[in-house]
C-alpha cells in the first residue's frame, strides 16, 4: 500500500501538497485494519449463503467465494472466530492458508471446534513457494487428518512454506501421513507450539510432528503416538515444560540437537533430557498420565494421575512460554509469564505453589493432618487449612470472566472434597 502511495506521490508531486498526502496515508492505514470473519455453520459448504470456514478461509487469502456471507477480502492480518461449536467434517482439505497473517481462533468452551479430515483428508495446508503466511491456530482440534501416498506429509497441516506458525491451546488426535509428520509437517519453518497435546497420531517419521526447520514446544503433552522413528518428534526441537510419554518409535529423534530448557518429561531415553528440573523428572520417567478425556475446556487433553512428578514442579519464575503469541488471556508479572493451561485453567493449578509440566495443571489434593487432642476440634482445624479461598484464586484472574467462572468451580469442588475429608476425619473419632 505504501509503494501506491509513493507512485502518487511522484507522479502528481506538483499536485498534491505534503498535507494532503499524510490525508492519504491515514486513509490507506485505516482501509488495511484486520477483517474478522465468524464462522456461522458446522457445515462444510462453499457459497451457500452463510460463512462456512472454507468460505471464511477463502475470504481472508484475498479471494471470497459467490454466495457466502463472509464477503470482504483479507487485508493480510486477519482473524476467523465462531458463533457456533461442533464438528466440521471436510469433504476435501481447507483451501491454502496464504493470508500474511491469519489467526483460527476457536471457542473457549466445550465441545469447541473440530475439523474433522474424515481419515480421507489433510486438514490444513499452509502456504505456497509464493506466499509465506503467519498462521496463528488457537483453541481448536485437528482430528483424522490424512496424508496419502503422493501428499504423503502432515496429515493435520503440512506447512509448505511459513514466516512462523504458532499452535497453541490446540489438540491434534488421530492424524496420520504415509510419509513423515502424522499431526504436523514442516518444511523449513519455524514452528511454535505452546499448550497443546498431540495423542494417537501416526506417520513414518515423526508419528506427532515432524519438520526440517525448529520446533519449539511448551508445556504440551505429546503421547500414544507412533512412527518407525520418532514416535514424538522427528526434527531439531527447543522444549520445555513438556512431557513424551508411550510413543511408539521412541519419543525423540533429533536431526543436529535437542535443546532441553529444563522440566521436561520422557519415559524412555531417546530425548536426553538434562538440564533444570530432571532431578526428578527427565529421561526415563513415568509421568503418569491419565487417558485422553474431557477434562475441562474446549479440547481432549491427558490429565496427570495422583502422585504424578510433573505436578508442581515448575518453579513460577521458570513458568514461562519459549515463544509465539501469549497463549493466555491474561499476562503476568514475568515476561512471557504462562498464566493457563491448555483448558483456560490458571497456571499455577488453585493451592499449588508452582506449575505442573504438561499441556494441562492439576488441583492440589485436600489433605488432612493426623488429629490430636480435642479430635473433632482437629478435624475442623484441618478442614480450614485445606480450603483455599475464593479470593485468593479470583485475585489472579485481573476480571476475566472465563478464569473467575474457573475459580468458582474448582472452590466449590475442593470445598467439597475438603468437608467429604473433614466427615471422614470426625467419623474416626468416634472410633
Amino acid at each position: 500500500m505504501s509503494r501506491g502511495i509513493r507512485g502518487r506521490v511522484t507522479r502528481f508531486g506538483s499536485i498534491f501538497p505534503a498535507a494532503l498526502v499524510g490525508i492519504i496515508a491515514l486513509f490507506a492505514a485505516c482501509s488495511a485494519q484486520a477483517t474478522s470473519y465468524t464462522v456461522d455453520t458446522t457445515n462444510d459448504s462453499s457459497g451457500a449463503g452463510n460463512c462456512s470456514l472454507r468460505d471464511a478461509v477463502s475470504a481472508a487469502n484475498g479471494s471470497p467465494t459467490a454466495g457466502s456471507s463472509c464477503m470482504t477480502p483479507g487485508t493480510g492480518s486477519d482473524t476467523i472466530t465462531f458463533s457456533v461449536m461442533g464438528t466440521i467434517t471436510l469433504g476435501s482439505t481447507v483451501p491454502t492458508i496464504t493470508d500474511a497473517n491469519l489467526t483460527i481462533d476457536g471457542p473457549t468452551t466445550s465441545p469447541g471446534i473440530t475439523i474433522d479430515g474424515k481419515g480421507r483428508y489433510r486438514v490444513l495446508l499452509v502456504g505456497t513457494r509464493a506466499a509465506f503466511p503467519t498462521l496463528n491456530l488457537n483453541y481448536l482440534t485437528i482430528a483424522h487428518g490424512y496424508a496419502a501416498p503422493g501428499g504423503h506429509n502432515g496429515g493435520g497441516m503440512f506447512i509448505q512454506n511459513a514466516t512462523v506458525v504458532n499452535v497453541t491451546n490446540c489438540t491434534f488426535w488421530d492424524n496420520g501421513a504415509a510419509g513423515f509428520g502424522g499431526a504436523i509437517y514442516g518444511f523449513d519453518n519455524p514452528l511454535n507450539v505452546t499448550n497443546s497435546t498431540f495423542a494417537a497420531n501416526v506417520a513414518f517419521n515423526g508419528g506427532a510432528i515432524s519438520t526440517t526447520g525448529i520446533i519449539t514446544v511448551t508445556n504440551s503433552t505429546l503421547s500414544d503416538n507412533r512412527a518407525d522413528f520418532g514416535g514424538g518428534i522427528d526434527g531439531d526441537a527447543n522444549l520445555k515444560g513438556a512431557i513424551l510419554a508411550s510413543n511408539t518409535g521412541g519419543n525423540c529423534q533429533f536431526f543436529q540437537t535437542g535443546d532441553d530448557k529444563g522440566y521436561n518429561i520422557s519415559d524412555d531415553d531417546s530425548c536426553g533430557f538434562t538440564a533444570t528440573g530432571s532431578a526428578q523428572n527427565g529421561d526415563g520417567v513415568d509421568p503418569k498420565l491419565d487417558a485422553l478425556g474431557s477434562y475441562g475446556g474446549p479440547t481432549l487433553t491427558f490429565a496427570l494421575k495422583t502422585g504424578s512428578p510433573a505436578i508442581d514442579a515448575i518453579p513460577p519464575a521458570d513458568c514461562t512460554y519459549l515463544a509465539g503469541p501469549n497463549p493466555c488471556t491474561t499476562s503476568g508479572s514475568i515476561t512471557n509469564q504462562l498464566t493457563c493451561d491448555q483448558r483456560g485453567f490458571i497456571r499455577p493449578a488453585l493451592g499449588q505453589e508452582n506449575c505442573d509440566i504438561g499441556a494441562v495443571e492439576g488441583v492440589a489434593a485436600p489433605t488432612l493432618g493426623a488429629p490430636a487432642g480435642n479430635c473433632a476440634d482437629d478435624c475442623s482445624a484441618e478442614f480450614l487449612k485445606c480450603v483455599t479461598p475464593l479470593d485468593q484464586c479470583l485475585s489472579k484472574c485481573r476480571g476475566n470472566e472465563r478464569c473467575e467462572d474457573f475459580c468458582r468451580i474448582t472452590f466449590n469442588e475442593v470445598a467439597q472434597s475438603c468437608r467429604e475429608a473433614e466427615n471422614s476425619c470426625i467419623r474416626a473419632c468416634s472410633e
